[in-house]
């Protein structure tokens, strides 16, 4: 990948994962708020460690393993709170997650994958790896969310 196309990419899943906490306000199903909640403790992990990489706060290894963590735990689960199609009007999960079961669970193990190969113990070393738990995160959500208007 092009050293330009690394920071747009991070900048897309930034604000993927942004528009998250907003939409969480009302949502009235436990299983979606549950997800959701998953999803949000995902997306502060991720911020974590791209600010890591970005400079915009100092490498810590301790700090990093922790998002590693806790990312591998959502990630692991992320199948078993989706098996269910539940809905609710405020959820950004599309049904087609459970039309195609089979790819979204795929996608799914891609992204545990890629954060179980993230490399905490140095600054280029999760430089290295975060791009491709960034780009497993943006193939599922491309196709399984709905589009923020």
């Amino acid at each position: 990948m092009t050293p330009i196309a690394r920071p747009t990419l991070m900048a897309s899943l930034c604000l993927a994962l942004a528009t998250a906490a907003l939409a969480h306000s009302g949502v009235r199903n436990h299983a979606v708020m549950m997800r959701m909640e998953a999803m949000l403790s995902s997306k502060k992990a991720i911020e974590r460690l791209v600010a890591m990489v970005k400079g915009q706060s100092a490498f810590d290894a301790a700090a990093a393993d922790t998002a590693q963590q806790a990312l591998m735990a959502h990630m692991k689960a992320t199948p078993d709170l989706f098996r269910d199609p539940q809905s609710d009007p405020k959820s950004e999960a599309l049904p087609l997650i459970w039309d195609t079961w089979a790819d979204f669970e795929r996608k799914s193990n891609s992204a545990y994958l890629a954060v179980t190969a993230l490399d905490t113990l140095s600054l280029e070393g999760l430089r290295g790896t975060l791009l491709r738990v960034g780009n497993t995160c943006l193939d599922c959500h491309q196709t399984y969310r709905k589009e923020k208007h």
